[in-house]
């Protein structure tokens, strides 16, 4: 094919834009960039980072939200475990249904039973959490490797605070229904 390329005005002319318009366009799609483009110019440095490797974000990246579903995944299976009434005063204690953590005043009323009750079956529950049959699977997500027997794995409290909290994890809805 023989011809020549056409010129601004031209493909202006045939998309029926301004020149201006074109130019604009062709200007600011000049300038990408690969996010995977080195950042060192010299081709065999030992600095192998990348501009994605400099940019900084806030939000929790695909990891934080597979590790975060996998945790609540985890947490879930080991609180199914329990009788339903521990499932209950866990699950509404650290908010694992709605994402807001309710006072023992909140449980108890919404329970129908005395706050010393909750408190009670909160303790045993969490109790049989720390259990080694039972705490395995949350260890990973705590560095449970390296805790020892008299640690006593009080580390569950902490891990539901973790589900809850929303550092971690998207704070919609749909990513804490279950």
């Amino acid at each position: 094919m023989s011809g020549r390329e056409p010129t601004v005005p031209e493909i202006a002319h045939e998309l029926k834009i301004p020149v201006e318009k074109l130019q604009l366009y062709t200007k600011s799609s000049s300038r990408v960039l690969s996010l995977e483009m080195p950042l060192n110019a010299k081709p065999n440095g030992d600095d192998k980072r990348t501009i994605m490797d400099t940019i900084q974000s806030d939000s929790p990246s695909p990891e934080d939200h597979l590790e975060h579903a996998s945790l609540r995944k985890d947490i879930f299976a080991v609180i199914d475990e329990l009788n339903v009434q521990e499932r209950e005063v866990l699950i509404h204690r650290f908010g694992l249904d709605d994402h807001i953590p309710k006072t023992i005043d909140e449980v108890s009323t919404k329970m129908n039973i005395s706050r010393d009750r909750v408190r009670t079956i909160e303790a045993r529950a969490l109790n049989r959490l720390r259990h080694p049959l039972r705490n395995y699977r949350l260890k990973d997500y705590v560095g449970g490797n390296d805790q020892t027997d008299a640690d006593a794995f009080d580390f569950n409290d902490d891990i539901f605070r973790s589900v809850y909290s929303g550092s971690n994890g998207p704070s919609s809805p749909e990513f804490w229904s279950r």
